[in-house]
Parts: structure tokens; sequence; C-alpha cells
């Protein structure tokens, strides 16, 4: 006997009697909809600023980029570098070694509580973004204290977690790290270059772990906060029962999960160019009009050249004109960058719902 499907479609989810059909392009719809809806009909500037400070705490991990600069690399004779390193490291290396990790270790001691804090009011703030998103609101008072052990469990994670990641990228790179500090202390980036070339298949496999730590990691982030995150906030469950769900909704759908993902990836692909592009316009509409104000500032101070306070007041004008232009830029580009975090939290809270009724968030 021929089995008959009865569907019934809102917006981007097909329920059959086989279970749920995912849709992607009605659900993009439907998000940028309701991002319409909630930015810009009405449209209020102080509402986005807002929204944008909110998600700006809540709408993803904090991230810290930090960086060393090496000499260029000097030209090698054929086969000197290479001779020349295959000695060990020396007493000297080692405690070039360890003073590098001293000085390293120390600075992340004086970060470690400015991190803490921001890592809880960023767990915290997840759930307030959430709460906005889905509620168009931008109360932050009444969900801080609302949604206090759900942004606990979540920091509680965060701080686990983080902790488990920075010792594996150190276990992984150290042998990178230590020949990096003494060659680095010891300015001598040629022999850097010859260790490397002796090395470097365990150096090459190091790098190879590393990127795939960082993919997994990247995987789990966006887990964290378009699945458990959003579990965490219909149900009230605290982060491990929010993996455990997570992991048995996606337990027979890997290759939805699988498209979800690639769809995400080009939809964060397009968003990422669609930001350059604005944040490029915002900044040339400033530059411009702050060139025009300058150019008034300077020839009002020329023409002002025997009264010297008068000239100072203009510059000092000027000054104060250039701070301002840049946190203007600063509110435009993270109002700009609001709109896609609010785009994406919707889209992932409306795939969710259509997974699974159990965890539908209504939106309003």
């Amino acid at each position: 006997m021929r089995r008959v499907y009865n569907y019934t479609k809102r917006g981007g989810i097909m329920s059959a009697d086989a279970g749920p059909v995912i849709q992607f392009s009605p659900i993009i719809n439907y998000s940028v909809n309701q991002v319409k809806k909630i930015f810009f009909r009405p449209f209020h500037i102080k509402k986005l600023l807002i929204f944008a400070f909110i998600a700006w705490l809540g709408a993803g991990p904090i991230g810290c980029n930090t960086g060393i600069n090496f000499p260029g690399r000097p030209a090698l004779h054929k086969g000197a570098g290479i001779a020349q390193n295959k000695t060990v490291l020396t007493v000297h290396d080692t405690a070039a070694v360890k003073s590098a990790a001293v000085v390293v270790a120390v600075e992340l001691l004086l970060l470690l509580p400015f991190f803490i804090i921001m890592t809880w009011l960023s767990s915290r703030f997840a759930f307030i973004f959430l709460h906005a998103a889905v509620n168009d609101t931008v109360a932050i008072k009444a969900p801080f204290f609302q949604y206090k052990k759900p942004g606990n469990s979540l920091f509680k994670f965060c701080v686990l977690y983080g902790v488990i990641l920075l010792a594996a990228i150190l276990l992984v790179l150290f042998p990178v790290i230590h020949a990096v500090f003494s060659f680095a202390a010891r300015g001598a980036a040629g022999d850097f270059y010859g260790y490397w070339l002796i090395h470097w298949p365990a150096y090459t496999f190091s790098i190879v772990v590393f990127i795939g730590i960082v993919i997994t990691a990247s995987l789990v982030m966006v887990f964290l906060y378009d699945f458990v995150v959003p579990i965490m906030f219909k149900s009230g469950v605290n982060i491990l029962d929010a993996w455990r769900a997570f992991a048995g909704l996606f337990k027979n759908r890997k290759m939805l999960l699988f498209k979800y993902l690639l769809v995400s990836i080009l939809l964060r692909l397009c968003s990422a160019v669609l930001l350059v592009v604005i944040s490029l316009i915002i900044a040339i509409v400033l530059v411009l009009a702050a060139l025009l104000l300058w150019a008034v500032f300077y020839f009002l101070a020329n023409i002002a050249a025997g009264l010297v306070w008068l000239k100072i007041m203009f510059y000092l004008v000027m000054a104060l004109s250039f701070i301002i232009f840049a946190l203007m830029f600063i509110a435009a580009a993270a109002s700009a960058t609001a709109l896609f975090q609010v785009f994406f939290r919707l889209f992932s809270v409306r795939f969710l719902s259509g997974i699974s009724p159990e965890y539908a968030i209504v939106i309003t």
C-alpha cells in the first residue's frame, strides 16, 4: 500500500508523518523579515545601539589575538644552516625559553581576572541576547536575573572548556613554541630556519593537529551558541543536559546537521562581505564629513592666526571631532554587526524549532 504523507508548511518547516523536512530558504526569509521588523518597523537609533551592546557581550565568545614579529629570513648557504643546527638547544637557550615563559605567564595572570569577568558577563548576556532577539525587546535588568542559573552553568562550562582548550594547544604546540622563543631570544633567525628544516616533520605534525583543534573548537562554539544555549533557554536545563539533548536531536540527523553547517558557513561568508562593504561605506562617509569639517576649522584657524587662544580652541575642536567621528564609526559598525548577529540567532532558533517542537521558541 502506498504511504500517504500529510504536509503542513510553516516558515520553512514541512511536517510529515515521517518527520520534519527542513527547507532553508523560507527560514532565511523569515529571519530577514524578523530583523526588518525588530530594527526598522519602526526605526529607533537608541534601540539599535542597545541591541549592539547586548550583541557585543552575548552573541558569541570573546577572542584575543597575539602575535610575535620576527626579523626577515637571511640568506643561507647551501647546507650551512642545517649543518650548524644539528646540535641540541644549549643551556642558554633553555634559560631564554624559561624567561620568556615567565613573562608570558605573568601577562596571562594579569589578564586572567579580566577574562573571567568578561566570560561571566558574556555567559549571562548570551541568554539576554537570545531573549532580546526572540521577544523584540532591549530589556537587560530583568533577564539578567531571570537567566542567572543557566548563565552560571554556561560560565562554568566556558571556563573549564577554555582551560582544557588552552592546555591542549600548548601541549600540541610546545615543540614549536620552545624553538620559537629560544631562537627569538637569541635573534638567530637563520638558525631557526635551519633547525626547522631538520625537525619539520614534528613541527608540521604539531601545526596540523593545532589546525584540527581550532576547527573542532569552532564547531563546538557554533553548536553551543546555535543549539545548546537555545535548548537551555527553552527548557531551563543545565549545560550538560542541554548537550545531551543536542546529541539526541542530531543522533540520526547527521546529514541535516552537516547541511545546516554548510548553509551557515555560506551565509556567514556572505554576511562578512556585506559587513565589510557597509563598514567601508560608513568609514568613507565619516572621513569625508571629517575632512570637510577640518577644512573649515583649518581655514578659520588661519584667519585667526593673530589670536593664539582662538587658534588653540580651533585645534582642540578638531581633535575632539576626531574622537567623536571615531566613536560614531564604532557605534555604526557595531550596529550593523548586530543586525547580522540577530539574523543568525533567529536562523538557528527557527531551525531548531523545526527539528523538535519540544524546543520550539516562540518568536514575537
